[in-house]
């Protein structure tokens, strides 16, 4: 082999012994930040979650107030609006919801 060829090679880590659970792990450092915060007295990171990462969720906008036809013209119209603004029609709003 080249000497490029040794120097890209990658090692594996050499596997050290946790101090506290007494296994063994190849980043060690990790471990004891994970499993063992209490007892290293290290802190841990904040985690970060989907808000922090895009951001506040978006006011949704007003719900928009359903939009009913009069039934002799077509006017637009809003529920309980009496008499039809366009044909002057008197309109029963009784069983709608």
């Amino acid at each position: 082999m080249t000497e490029k060829a040794e120097k890209k090679k990658r090692s594996k880590r050499t596997p050290q012994e946790c101090p506290y659970c007494h296994k063994f792990y190849g980043n060690l450092k990790n471990h004891i930040l994970m499993k063992h915060q209490a007892e290293s007295g290290q802190e841990m990171p904040l985690e970060l979650t989907k808000e922090d990462l895009v951001g506040p969720k978006k006011k949704e906008p007003p719900e928009q107030p359903t939009i009913y036809h009069c039934n002799n013209c077509g006017a637009k119209l809003r529920k309980g609006e009496n008499p039809c603004w366009q044909c002057g029609e008197r309109l029963i709003w009784d069983g709608i919801e």
